[in-house]
This record gives structure tokens, C-alpha cells and sequence, in this order.
């Protein structure tokens, strides 16, 4: 194909003496070869952060490890850093693409990414990168997305850009409820009760209102996210189990007797 494409640009510009590199450059081009690797990584990317058919996920040994565990812990600090590196050259790629795909996929990888630089944040950072560095980056990278998605009208993901903005806020601020709330409205006009974005939603709710110290309100939100879980997955699916084992707690089984 690159033979092909060298051959091409000789009779465009009636040049038969200049070398490929040469009429690249005069043409504003790029070697097919380098864009099939920025695609190529591109699409590694998105497979590291499960942001593409699960079938392709499973392509690739490394995974988005984070996703895996009910609560961030330190020692997966190690397992962050690569997945940040590889968002922050992604957004690098997408930026030399243009067209309405690679500018959802741009959103989508700003997102990922912000959601990413938070966990760094909770994990308290390292040298290379502090909480507030991390804090700093991840607000730049999910205004650039909720701008994209509104842009696209794409109201869906626009409302999971919205949350992941409160959760770059501090925990039990009011800018975070206020972002919850807002991408709750959102996604309740777009999806209706029952999806997997309401599921998150009511669960970061219910962490707000315990974090406030508020605990009736957050033995509400997590019994809607209780069944909200199960009618999306079923009784034994591990999300399920999860949130039936919050609402065994001591706290709020004392909460439902008294309800």
C-alpha cells in the first residue's frame, strides 16, 4: 500500500525524482504505517480501559484492574500508572484525528482518563504526580469532555461525564452533590430507572450522604441502588451481592427496623 501511495503522489505532482518522505511533506501526509500504529494504540487503549466490545477486552492480558475491586487500595498504585500514561497518549492521538467518531472517542478517552487521575488522587499520588496535580489535570480533562458530548448531543454521556466531575470534587462537598444530583436528572430523561450509569449514580449518592454523616438518607439511596442492581444483573452477580452486604450492616440494618 505504500508503494502504492508513493507511486500516487509521483503523477499528482508530476514528480518522479523526489524521495516518499519528501512528497508526503508537500502533501500534508502521513506514511500509512503510522497511521495504522496510531490506531493501532488507539485501540489498545480503549481495550485496557474496557471501553470497547467485550470481546476485544479479552485480546489483551491487561485489564483495567481498578474496576475489578469494590475500593481502591495503595498497593494498586502500580496498576494505575500505566493505565494514565496510556490515556494521556491516546488524547495525544485523537488529537490529530478529526470527524464526529474520533471526537466521541476523544470524549470518551477524557473521561476515562479524568476518572483515572481521581483514583491516582485517592491512592495519595507519589512524586511524580501529587493528589492535587492529579485533581488539577483530571478537571481540565472532564470539562473537555462534557463540552464534547455536548457538542455531539449525546445526553447519555454526557450525564457519566457529569458524575465523574462531583467525584473529582472533595467528598461530602456540596459541588458534588450537585453534580450527582444533576447527572442523576440526566441520565433518568436518557435511560429511564433501571441502567448501569443509575447504578453508579445511586451508589455515590448513598457514599455522599455517609460521608455528611447523614446515614438515613444514605440507607435510601443504597436500597435503590440494592434494587437497581439486581433487576439490571440478578441475585448472584458479585455487583448484586455487593450492595446487599452494605445494607447488612450494622448501621443500616438498625435503620430498616426502625424505618
Amino acid at each position: 500500500m505504500e508503494r502504492i501511495q508513493y507511486r500516487a503522489l509521483k503523477y499528482v505532482y508530476n514528480d518522479f525524482q523526489s524521495s516518499y518522505q519528501t512528497l508526503l511533506e508537500h502533501a500534508g501526509l502521513q506514511a500509512l504505517e503510522m497511521s495504522r500504529n496510531r490506531d493501532i494504540l488507539v485501540e489498545v487503549y480503549k481495550s485496557v480501559n474496557k471501553l470497547s466490545p467485550s470481546f476485544i477486552w479479552d485480546l489483551y492480558k491487561e485489564k483495567n484492574i481498578l474496576k475489578l475491586y469494590s475500593f481502591i487500595q495503595r498497593s494498586q498504585i502500580g496498576e494505575l500508572r500505566p493505565a494514565i500514561e496510556y490515556g494521556r497518549k491516546s488524547i495525544k492521538i485523537r488529537e490529530t484525528l478529526s470527524g464526529d467518531q474520533h471526537k466521541f472517542k476523544m470524549g470518551l478517552s477524557l473521561m476515562t482518563l479524568a476518572f483515572n487521575l481521581e483514583s491516582w488522587n485517592g491512592l495519595g499520588g507519589d512524586s511524580s504526580l501529587s493528589p492535587e496535580e492529579a485533581i488539577e489535570e483530571g478537571m481540565k480533562h472532564i470539562k473537555e469532555a462534557i463540552t464534547i458530548f455536548t457538542e455531539l448531543g449525546d445526553d447519555g454521556h454526557l450525564a457519566e461525564a457529569i458524575m465523574t466531575k462531583g467525584v473529582l470534587y472533595p467528598r461530602g462537598s456540596i459541588e458534588q452533590l450537585k453534580y450527582y444530583e444533576e447527572s442523576m436528572e440526566l441520565c433518568l430523561q436518557t435511560y429511564g430507572e433501571i441502567h448501569v450509569l443509575r447504578c453508579r449514580q445511586l451508589l455515590n449518592i448513598g457514599i455522599y450522604y455517609e460521608d455528611v454523616g447523614d446515614y438515613y438518607k444514605a440507607y435510601d439511596f443504597f436500597k435503590k441502588w440494592t434494587y437497581v442492581t439486581e433487576q439490571l444483573y440478578g441475585l448472584e452477580h458479585p455487583k448484586t451481592k455487593r450492595a446487599i452486604s452494605t445494607l447488612e450492616e450494622p448501621m443500616y440494618v438498625r435503620i430498616a427496623r426502625n424505618s
